[in-house]
């Protein structure tokens, strides 16, 4: 998990944000009311403007395959499980970071009062021995509250946009591949989404 979280936070800290998860739901109503009596060759057309989608992407692909949609269904889960499982990890690395961080400013304290107490006899080593001892109680404090905290919470609201994505896309992929009415998953949708967010299909 510590070798593979760098990665997970660099590619969380991108400039790009995620896709709203409005923005989602309304090309996901779009998609099944253009596509709910498609041929497969029309699937095919839709493809290509969902490569950003990924879940809903796969989803597509693997109906254009033949896979069943209670087989789509269970591999897009999994898929957002291993992903959850990952994005929990790193936050929870930052936070055990923010944690343990002025645990090691102490022991930096411990160490400067160590030094200056075997410098008693000498007044010129008290002050930098001192200075140790407090400044690293001061980077300890910094790096908890100031980078590892924020940084887990930023991360942490980060991925909860991405699994409301990624539910949207599942819930929306499921319903595509069992040609579902457009008004259920209207519904569907909707019942993940908070209210100001809510998509509409259009007529």
């Amino acid at each position: 998990d510590f070798a593979r979280s760098p990665q997970v936070v660099a590619a969380a800290l991108s400039s790009s944000p995620p896709p709203a998860p409005r923005a989602i739901a309304d090309e996901a109503l779009a998609l099944a009311g253009a596509v709910r009596h498609a041929s497969l060759p029309q699937l095919e057309q839709q493809l290509a403007a969902l490569a950003r989608h990924g879940l809903l992407h796969r989803g597509l692909a693997m109906l254009l395959d033949g896979v069943a949609a209670a087989a789509i269904e269970q591999a897009l889960e999994r898929e957002i499980e291993a992903m959850h499982e990952r994005q929990a990890a790193a936050v929870a690395i930052l936070r055990r970071a923010a944690d343990v961080a002025p645990a090691m400013g102490l022991i930096g304290t411990l160490i400067g009062l160590v030094q200056m107490l075997g410098h008693l006899e000498d007044p010129e080593q008290i002050g930098p021995a001192m200075a140790v001892a407090l400044l690293t109680t001061l980077y300890g404090a910094l790096l908890s509250h100031a980078l590892f905290t924020p940084l887990a919470e930023r991360l942490a609201a980060r991925f909860a946009v991405e699994r409301l994505g990624a539910e949207l896309q599942l819930v929306a992929a499921v319903a595509i591949a069992e040609r579902d009415n457009p008004r259920r998953l209207e519904a569907a949708l909707n019942g993940l989404l908070a209210p100001e967010d809510r998509a509409e299909r259009l007529a």
